[in-house]
């Protein structure tokens, strides 16, 4: 009888295990939901205490990252087990957002104009993308530094008045299949129309000038975010005070 109440305890527990959901993600206050993809692990400043391993491989400590994720609007950070790739989901409200309340707001003569307008001259390939009733303009860019080429699919959209900003970053050259399965992540991403707020853009023009400055900011962000593991930043203690040397770009 105890061989088979253990017997059923195992297949019980087995079931459980292989029937689980993929993990989710969801940010109540933001309006954020996300399901992390297979093979990412998501980093967050509660659990990095016992995930020291992935710290060092983006050269922080725990202090640091928590002031990173604080000081950035990032409300999700994953990555997966060597740092070749990184899923980064940013939200902040600003004046612009405020003002703005909804890309989708604009229609697509809008947001033209808005990119055209907002987009450094070397990223003026971009792409709107609708998700559901979220409207994106996504953007695909390549650079490299000493760890060698890396790639990254920025989606950037306004709505409830914030500002989101969802950022894939791959190591190596660009990959089509890494494109492809991103699209699959982006659609995973949800954002919720509950609590509008803000001008519903109203006056365009001052929003122009507000955007270059959040744009700028944002892809500087997404730049310094990216580390390759050939060339990990470098973490120095001085008693409780930690300096992380990024690489410059």
């Amino acid at each position: 009888m105890k061989r088979f109440w253990g017997v059923l305890l195992t297949v019980i527990f087995l079931c459980t295990a292989l029937c689980s959901p993929a993990a989710a993600f969801s940010d109540r206050e933001h309006g954020v939901s996300f399901t992390t993809p297979k093979g990412f692990f998501e980093l967050t400043a509660s659990n990095s205490h016992s995930n020291k391993d992935l710290l060092e491989k983006i050269g922080y400590s725990e202090k640091a990252f928590d002031n990173y994720l604080q000081k950035n609007g990032i409300i999700y950070f994953a990555l997966n087990d060597d740092n070749t790739k990184q899923i980064i989901i940013m939200c902040r409200q600003t004046t612009f957002s405020q003002n703005l309340n909804n890309l989708s707001d604009l229609g697509e003569d809008g947001i033209n104009t808005l990119a055209g307008e907002v987009l450094p001259k070397d990223y003026k390939d971009y792409e709107i993308l609708r998700v559901g009733d979220t409207v994106y303009i996504q953007l695909a860019t390549t650079s490299s530094d000493s760890g060698g080429n890396f790639y990254t699919f920025q989606y950037f959209t306004v709505k409830n008045g914030y500002l989101y900003s969802a950022c894939f970053n791959y190591g190596g050259s660009y990959d089509q299949s890494a494109a492809e399965l991103t699209e699959e992540y982006i659609k995973s991403l949800k954002i919720d129309s509950a609590t509008a707020s803000g001008g519903g853009g109203e006056n365009i023009f001052f929003i122009i000038l507000v955007i270059i400055i959040i744009a700028a900011a944002a892809f500087l962000i997404i730049r310094l975010a990216f580390s390759l593991t050939k060339d990990l930043r470098k973490v120095k203690k001085d008693g409780d005070e930690v300096k992380i040397h990024r690489r410059k770009y």
